[in-house]
């Protein structure tokens, strides 16, 4: 039984970001075939959930750094080491013009949140390193790791280990996004872009192994790192069986299930309520804008006039007390790699509308699985024609639902994960 260790930047449970999904599901679902050990930030917040966790994994080997929160807010390292450095300074900035109540939010909210001048990325963190390079050094057959943040890890890990990277998200391809949504693109924009474009290929060309979490992800790393194993493998989803008797009847609502720390969700709910609720609503006064998920509150928008119904329900253990009966929403312009809010929405058995970005990678066809639209009026038309229309509410259910069986099935997904693990490399030989 081949060992592995992975080592992510906190702990992948509770579910509550669609990165800790994966990472969750795909040891929940190995941990018998593998001898696996987990290695992570552990946060004072997080020590019951890894209780919790370890009662769960009888079978796993933790290897936890206890670090005491800096300050006392619910946010892991993995938060600060992939959000502070972009996070908003001043989440919403504004002033007043003319009179107090004629408030401007700040002109380039995405140069502002932009992951551009921190994709540089070094682990900030002397405690982390020498751990990390402490129990690397024990008889690992494969190390692993896990986030863009943790990416350069690969200069302290053993030569003779197997060393493969998780690319979650592009990231040069997710700056590329947002710089198109600058005011104006300067020079130092570009350096900085071609600069951490190469600094991502270039560290990526040292790991012997890179998975992508979409396909179309893997052609694009393809382009860049020619001859370099490069693997497709999607993130593992969970697929409730005592859903399949659910029937569907549509509840006024629309939900969004995402976490505020992630600048893309951020982004996106925020230009759908600028730019889509805001018509929506007047046409249709009873719907409901349900915003699910850790961190989101009526503050983060204050620089644009929150119409009625929209709640904030944070974050929700079990998405089948709130999704059932509601159509799913994911505004997302900005970003790579796999929506889980869309195999939630599919899971539930609710239709969705998604854009071009956010349905990126993954196998659902627009006007057969679910409804595809990148500009406001579009989109807003489709939440009118699918509120109303019974029939096709059942056929992107049925449809997508089916997708996903036979796209995303559990033992397609774990071979796939199998592949990677055992697919020897031409003329290298570990563990000697």
């Amino acid at each position: 039984m081949k060992k592995i260790l992975i080592i992510s930047p906190d702990i992948p449970y509770p579910l509550t970001k669609g990165g800790r999904q994966g990472v969750f599901h795909f040891i929940d679902k190995l941990r018998d075939r593998y001898d696996i050990s987990l290695l992570f930030i552990l946060e004072n917040i997080d020590k019951e959930s890894y209780i919790e966790l370890s009662s769960l994994w009888n079978n796993v080997t933790f290897y936890p750094l206890e670090r005491p929160a800096i300050q006392e807010r619910k946010e892991s390292l993995f938060s600060k080491l992939y959000n502070l450095p972009y996070k908003v300074k001043d989440k919403i900035m504004y002033y007043s013009k003319k009179n107090d109540t004629d408030k401007v939010s700040n002109s380039d909210f995405v140069r502002d949140n932009s992951t551009l001048n921190s994709s540089l990325v070094l682990v900030h963190s002397k405690e982390f390193i020498d751990y990390v390079t402490k129990i690397a050094t024990q008889e690992f057959d494969i190390i692993q790791v896990e986030f863009y943040p943790l990416l350069s890890l690969v200069h302290i890990l053993p030569a003779n280990v197997e060393k493969i990277f998780i690319h979650h998200e592009l990231r040069y391809v997710r700056n590329e996004i947002e710089m198109s949504f600058f005011q104006k693109v300067t020079n130092w924009d570009k350096y900085v872009f071609k600069s951490s474009k190469l600094f991502e290929i270039e560290t990526l060309r040292l790991y012997d192994k890179i998975v992508t979490v979409t396909d179309i992800d893997k052609l694009k790393l393809e382009q860049e790192l020619e001859g370099k194993p490069i693997f497709g493998s999607p993130l593992m989803v969970n697929m409730p069986e005592d859903n399949l008797t659910y029937k569907y009847k549509f509840n006024n609502k629309l939900t969004f299930v995402a976490s505020a720390t992630h600048f893309p969700n951020y982004d996106g709910i925020k230009w759908f309520i600028s730019n889509i609720w805001q018509q929506v609503y007047k046409k249709h006064p009873e719907l409901e804008l349900h915003i699910i998920g850790g961190g989101w509150n009526a503050e983060m928008f204050q620089d644009i006039e929150l119409p009625k119904n929209i709640f904030f329900d944070g974050y929700v253990k079990n998405l089948k007390d709130i999704l059932p009966n509601s159509i799913s929403i994911i505004p997302i312009r900005i970003g790579s790699g796999m929506r889980m809010k869309i195999i939630d929405a599919v899971n539930f058995k609710i239709p969705f509308i998604t854009t071009s970005v956010g349905v990126e990678g993954l196998d659902f066809i627009n006007g057969r699985d679910c409804l595809i639209a990148d500009d406001a009026n579009s989109f807003a038309q489709h939440i009118t024609d699918l509120t109303k229309n019974e029939l096709l509410q059942n056929n992107l259910i049925l449809s997508s639902h089916n997708t996903l069986r036979n796209m995303y099935n559990e033992d397609i997904l774990i071979n796939k994960r199998m592949l990677v693990y055992e697919t020897s490399i031409p003329d290298k030989e570990f563990g000697k």
